[in-house]
């Protein structure tokens, strides 16, 4: 475990994150992906260089029962789902700190051994310590194990560069691009601690709204949810009404490996669409088809699970951001990658569209009848920075720039924001990127 320099999104600052690797100069958050075969035993020495201060201090609630080293960060790591001897099961309470100066009460050894004896499954590590895990693992502290059974899996399955994984992990961003994290608890028992943590920005392997050019062929999707709290019901939407029918989606495997008969999620028989759930820590396995469909057709991987689930706000984005997209777009491209700028708006019926002006910074707003209408710029975060109109409009198209400045008049720096139109019930939220 080291402390790296990440960056979300190409167009926000370098973040400071905890990430897994051989080395400082190799380390990555998510981790690094270990591949492992069934019958062939693995053993791997975890070690900690962490810093002695945490990467999310104002977060630590030591009124928790956690591990309280007196010097150093306390780390563990538990390899989900896998069947492993207990000295390298990653016990909460098998922590240890930097060069093992200090460990926990079941801490056995520094190398952990792995069996691979099970099915083969998608597995991922991640932190464990005791009162630290929900922070260690937002700091940075997770990664896929793929075991894989040559003799058993499918050699029909789509492998290589055609076998993606979806990493999903929610995030807080302060307007610096760094890692952000509640520091205020529920109760004053607990001063910092939240039971549950749901952040405003999905990141997909590490990067915030990310897009993926893909050919017109099958593609296996390993996906795993890396999020603390929040669940996530998947779909594929099409950005453009005159392709009404998207990819078709099989789900073929689960936690504990692949299923006896594929079940879809969507195109099936009768075209009739579900959506993927998936809980906390749970993992996936489905094979989405794109063949057939036209070079330069466009889709988006969305999200329009509650948070809380089952019964809480459908939006995991702020100010319904993009529709819930959190991948965006699939690209069906042909021999060449084509890249893709994100922009996208949600309509409503006052509001009905807003996207991109012919200058920059510049956005169009489309208004369908005459309506009270705000429009704002915020944060990654949410935070409104600047109010750019508040005032009724009748029907019409209207262009506005947004100059840079914050509601104080101060130059805000270089990141992504979004502009949001808001009218009633309906609202439409533009991604814009600030750049220097």
């Amino acid at each position: 475990m080291w402390q790296v320099e990440h960056r979300f999104h190409s167009q926000l600052p370098m973040a400071t994150v905890w990430a897994y690797g051989a080395s400082q100069a190799t380390a990555t958050t998510p981790g690094p992906t270990i591949e492992a075969v069934r019958g062939y035993p693995i053993d791997v020495r975890w070690s900690n260089h962490l810093p002695d201060r945490h990467l999310l201090a104002a977060s630590v609630d030591t009124s928790l029962h956690m591990a309280h080293p007196a010097r150093g960060i306390p780390t563990v790591v538990h390899l989900h789902g896998a069947e492993t001897e207990p000295g390298s099961d990653g016990f909460p309470e098998s922590w240890f700190t930097a060069e093992f100066a200090e460990k926990g009460p079941t801490w056995e050894k520094e190398t952990y051994h792995y069996e691979n004896e099970q099915r083969s499954t998608l597995l991922w590590y991640h932190d464990h310590a005791l009162g630290f895990m929900r922070l260690n693992i937002s700091a940075g502290l997770a990664g896929l194990y793929i075991l894989r059974d040559p003799a058993n899996d499918p050699r029909t399955l789509p492998s290589g560069r055609y076998e993606v994984p979806l990493i999903l992990q929610d995030r807080m961003f302060h307007a610096d691009g760094s890692l952000a994290y509640p520091t205020t608890g529920v109760n004053p028992d607990h001063p910092q601690w939240q039971p549950e943590f749901f952040g405003n920005v999905i990141c997909v392997n590490g990067t915030a709204w990310p897009h993926l050019d893909v050919e017109p062929r099958r593609y296996r999707f390993r996906v795993v949810n890396a999020s603390g709290s929040r669940f996530y019901r998947l779909g594929v939407a099409t950005e453009d009404p005159a392709w009404s029918e998207g990819p078709t989606i099989r789900q073929i495997g689960t936690d504990g490996g692949l299923l006896r008969k594929a079940v879809w999620i969507a195109g099936g028989p009768g075209r009739r669409n579900h959506a993927l759930l998936v809980a906390p820590a749970e993992r996936a396995d489905v094979i989405v088809d794109f063949t057939g469909l036209p070079v330069g057709s466009r889709f988006v991987l969305t999200n329009d699970a509650a948070t809380p689930f089952p019964g809480g706000d459908p939006y995991c984005h702020i100010s319904e951001h993009e529709d819930n997209e959190m991948m965006r777009p699939y690209q069906v491209v042909g021999g060449t990658v084509a890249k893709q700028r994100s922009v996208a708006a949600t309509s409503g019926e006052e509001v009905r569209s807003l996207h991109e002006g012919g200058a920059p910074r510049a956005v169009t707003l489309v208004v369908s009848r005459l309506a009270m209408v705000d429009l704002d710029v915020l944060d990654v975060s949410g935070r409104r920075l600047r109010e750019l109109l508040r005032r009724a409009l009748p029907p019409g198209t209207y262009g506005y720039a947004w100059d840079g400045l914050d509601e104080s008049g101060r130059k805000v720096p270089r990141g992504v924001y979004f502009v949001r139109a808001h009218s009633g019930m309906e609202s439409a939220t533009l991604k814009l990127v600030l750049a220097p």
